[in-house]
């Protein structure tokens, strides 16, 4: 969930906003064709001491400047991918190859070109959400959950409340509900977030320069440096034209992955113009 606060961050505040958040690029990589459509892969990524972690949220955004449309597809972290011959889940591959194993798995399941990326921390995440003095949310019901391995204890009541950093990650980061583990009703819960996120920004302008603090030092990705304004203003002037949804497929009783939907992912992409 951590990686859906730049989008808004930037559209709702301009391309000024990424003028200022240039990040050296952590790799090389080809640069941004003009005009033609840009995947980039984005990554909330679980660090853990001595452990490379795992892309606890994984986004796929497409960008088409030509026709000012945005797309924002949540891939389900169990979904289930090719790694090393074997059957595994796709947010294994951050662990297996960091973000270039990841867009390059990712690329093979969706049959597309091979996206850009953006990683982003859960620190990142609480600081931005505690900058713009927390969000609102209604939450469905009251959530309780432990995992001890992950150092993860959940308690949020039910009802509308004010959410700030710690307790906005707990309630993005919940798959158990206290009936089912299911990432899809998550995906559902970081897309209300979102939304509710984007409620908060045109108050707090003035904590911009925080945030843009945050977010340098927290992100890390790919894409070339002198394009990264050039998507900015891409994703700005698509403001109005943002389609969020969920990878089509269905649930695998037996393992629990997720199972892309080939007939159903090749209408989506049959809506989008200039492949």
């Amino acid at each position: 969930m951590l990686v859906l606060i730049l989008l808004p961050v930037g559209v709702w505040y301009g391309w000024d906003f990424y003028d200022s958040l240039k990040i050296t690029p952590s790799a090389p990589a080809p640069r941004v064709v003009a005009g033609k459509p840009v995947f980039v892969a984005i990554m909330g990524v679980d660090q853990r001491e001595h452990d490379v972690g795992r892309s606890d949220t994984l986004m796929l955004l497409r960008l088409d400047p030509k026709a000012e449309q945005v797309s924002l597809i949540n891939i389900p972290r169990d979904t289930r991918v090719a790694l090393d011959g074997h059957d595994s889940k796709i947010n294994a591959a951050y662990a297996l190859g960091g973000a270039k194993e990841t867009t390059k798995v990712l690329a093979e399941l969706l049959g597309i070109e091979r996206p850009y990326y953006v990683t982003l921390n859960f620190q990142a995440f609480e600081e931005l959400v505690n900058l713009v003095g927390g969000v609102y949310i209604d939450v469905e019901k009251h959530y309780v959950y432990d995992d001890p391995f992950q150092d993860l204890h959940i308690d949020i009541p039910a009802g509308r409340q004010l959410l700030l950093g710690e307790q906005a990650l707990h309630y993005v980061r919940l798959r158990y509900d206290g009936v089912t583990n299911s990432d899809i009703a998550r995906i559902e819960r970081q897309q209300r977030f979102l939304q509710a996120f984007k409620e908060r920004i045109p108050s707090n302008l003035t904590r911009i320069t925080g945030m843009i603090r945050t977010v340098q030092k927290h992100v890390t990705t790919n894409i070339p440096e002198d394009d990264q304004t050039k998507l900015a203003r891409g994703l700005f002037a698509a403001r109005g034209n943002i389609a969020m949804q969920t990878l089509p497929g269905t649930p695998d009783d037996a393992s629990g992955d997720w199972l892309l939907d080939e007939a159903k992912w090749n209408e989506v992409t049959g809506t989008w113009t200039g492949k």
